[in-house]
């Protein structure tokens, strides 16, 4: 996936719970992120094989409020949560491959939502899952690393 220039990724598997072979955590975050108003969470969760969207939604019945959609070629929910003035959320689960992408930005910058929503769209549409075709590869700010 790609990110902007002067981001940094971090793993934070280990502070994952459950604790489940298979499960992954990326912090994507300003290198000087000390009082970062921006950041973008992405998290792989493992699925029972035969889990499909309406599986998921079953157990994880939140997700029935968010929006049904496409994303990366499979079956997504997305939202975006105004919890305060300046505090927004925009989320992402998408299934694939027997596994629960977890995508989410939270954004503290009292900007626009949409100038965070494209930010995260972007993350989003770089990512490559493997297994499939490469994500839509929008650009994003600055030259980016990849990860």
């Amino acid at each position: 996936m790609r990110y902007p220039a002067g981001w940094v990724a971090k793993d934070q598997t280990t502070a994952m719970k459950p604790r489940k072979s298979g499960n992954a955590w990326v912090l994507l975050a300003p290198a000087k992120s000390k009082g970062a108003t921006l950041a973008v969470n992405v998290r792989r969760m493992r699925l029972d094989p035969k889990s499909d969207a309406d599986v998921f939604a079953k157990y994880n019945p939140y997700v029935t409020k968010w929006e049904r959609k496409t994303a990366l070629d499979s079956p997504a929910f997305a939202t975006t949560t105004n919890v305060t003035p300046k505090k927004v959320i925009h989320r992402l689960i998408v299934i694939k491959n027997g596994c629960a992408w977890m995508l989410n930005c939270i954004d503290t910058s009292g900007q626009s939502p949409e100038v965070s929503q494209m930010l995260f769209d972007s993350v989003v549409n770089s990512l490559t899952i493997p297994g499939s075709t490469k994500g839509v590869g929008t650009s994003v700010t600055g030259t980016g690393k990849k990860h």
